[in-house]
């Protein structure tokens, strides 16, 4: 998922939850902190779990599945795992009903992707029931679902082993948080505020200057990419098309909404340097620049080079970058955007 991860865990309503990575145990700070008194809801999601049905409906296959079923399966036999599980249930019930989710599930060892996989499971019915209720199309909610059997397929290719890479973003998506819209993944935020939003964000003299839909605290969608994601122009004016129905029928909205996006890809450096035919240079096309821009050249290196150093046959994208950083030029994280049209009444 070509995205930065958050600087910070989600905000609760109580307090920032630390993300170290510890082993689980019945106190596992971070993961489980600060829960909510668990709810009848929230231990029959725990109790009427069909696991293999579950990660099946995840996008799960093959040995991941078979694995993921026995780990899940060794969990859910601990009573100390199921309380702590039924304590995320229980939060999840209630984030589905609130606007964002405000949970962040750090990512760890063995045993800590092995909680992740159960309380993803756990989630999975309420997840899709929910994604049903709100009106959210079969198909969109079927990609929403798999988005995590393509995690565990992904850190299975980095690992050899069974895991969720970026595990975090998985338990916030089946928490209410995203939807994957045939090539993006799109998430409600606060402009200037969310952890998840454009930073930074535009001075107040130019938000006014914007008008509404782009003061501080406004909601907007944030976009990220998931791994494996069609970029051509084609593919993406599609995805915004029926973008703007998906997105109503999640969060519906009066008020005019932004399509925000943070990524390395628009970094206008690199239209110095590639040609006009580059999908990334085709790929900035399609939206506004605002002049924002964080660096992040190790975020870059990871994502482009898979965390490795210059290979031996770079690419052109490869070369590029290496004479950006060369010169002295980080990598820059720009902040895009479109608008999304005013709302109209679904079916129209």
């Amino acid at each position: 998922m070509l995205t930065q991860r958050p600087k910070q865990p989600l905000r609760s309503s109580r307090k920032l939850v630390d993300h170290a990575r510890v082993p689980i145990d019945p106190r596992p700070h971070g993961l489980t902190e600060d829960l909510p008194e668990i709810t009848p809801e929230g231990w029959a999601l725990v109790d009427n779990v069909d696991v293999a049905s579950a990660l099946g409906r995840l996008g799960l296959t093959g040995l991941d599945l078979e694995e993921a079923t026995t780990a899940v399966t060794k969990v859910l036999s601990s009573k100390s795992s199921r309380g702590l599980i039924a304590g995320l249930a229980t939060e999840a019930v209630g984030t589905w009903e609130s606007i964002t989710p405000v949970r962040y599930f750090p990512d760890g060892d063995a045993d800590r992707q092995s909680f992740i996989l159960a309380t993803l499971a756990v989630l999975q019915p309420l997840a899709e029931a929910s994604l049903e209720k709100f009106g959210v199309s079969k198909q969109v909610t079927t990609k929403t679902l798999h988005s995590t059997g393509t995690q565990v397929r992904l850190f299975r290719a980095h690992t050899g082993r069974l895991g969720v890479l970026s595990g975090w973003w998985q338990l916030y998506g089946l928490c209410g948080g995203y939807v994957e819209v045939v090539e993006l993944h799109a998430h409600r935020i606060e402009l200037g505020t969310h952890q998840l939003g454009p930073d930074p964000w535009l001075a107040e003299s130019h938000q006014h200057a914007r008008g509404d839909g782009f003061f501080e605290g406004d909601e907007a969608i944030g976009l990220h990419i998931p791994h494996g994601a069609d970029l051509s122009v084609e593919a993406l004016l599609a995805t915004f098309e029926v973008l703007r129905d998906e997105v109503q029928r999640r969060w519906p909205t009066t008020k005019r909404r932004v399509l925000s996006i943070q990524t390395w890809m628009l970094d206008r450096q690199l239209r110095e340097h590639l040609g006009p035919d580059s999908r990334i240079v085709t790929f900035q096309s399609l939206f506004e620049p605002l002049d924002l821009h964080a660096p992040n050249d190790e975020l870059t290196r990871r994502l482009v080079f898979g965390g490795e150093e210059t290979p031996a046959n770079p690419t052109r994208l490869q070369r590029v970058l290496e004479q950006l950083w060369s010169d002295g030029k980080p990598s820059r994280w720009e902040v895009g955007i479109r608008l999304l049209d005013a709302p109209r009444p679904l079916g129209k």
